[in-house]
């Protein structure tokens, strides 16, 4: 069975709730970038994905099943607090449209990115990892890759 199922709702709060700060000046909008392109996901990748090493070293994850959990929450978490950021920039108008886009797209892309680190490190696909510091490097690099390529096509395609 999931680890998650059997946890206090605690650990998934803790990983939801408390990775939802914003590096890197990640929740202004702005011009796009070099920084925007590249080192802003990067920091807010690795970021998200920081509360899932530590459960993976207190034992909370048994599978890639709570990593995919545990990452999700981590990366929604973190998306409702700079879809705050945003909105807390603009009028109500454009709120109402940066708000529905941003709830599809960037919420959507935050956990899914989280989720796979977390798959990483909790074991995907071959059981439990036996260097949970490679796998998230590796899942790390996915992510990172995911969020950098969602960011140039935004930006080239609707915002410029």
């Amino acid at each position: 069975m999931a680890e998650f199922l059997r946890d206090p709702p605690l650990q998934i709060h803790l990983a939801g709730a408390g990775l939802g700060w914003d590096l890197l000046g990640a929740g202004v909008p702005c011009q796009p970038s070099a920084q925007i392109d590249l080192w802003v996901p990067a920091g807010e990748e690795i970021f998200k994905s920081l509360v899932l090493l530590y459960l993976v070293r207190r034992g909370a994850m048994t599978s890639f099943v709570d990593g995919a959990v545990y990452g999700f929450a981590s990366g929604i978490g973190f998306a409702i607090v700079e879809n705050m950021l945003y909105l807390s920039r603009v009028d109500v108008d454009t709120g109402v449209v940066i708000g529905t886009t941003r709830a599809f797209l960037a919420s959507v892309l935050h956990g899914s990115t989280s989720a796979i680190v977390g798959m990483a490190v909790g074991g995907f696909p071959l059981g439990r990892v036996k260097h949970p510091l490679l796998a998230w490097l590796i899942g790390l690099a996915v992510a990172i890759g995911i969020h950098t390529t969602f960011n140039v096509t935004v930006f080239q395609n609707f915002v410029s």
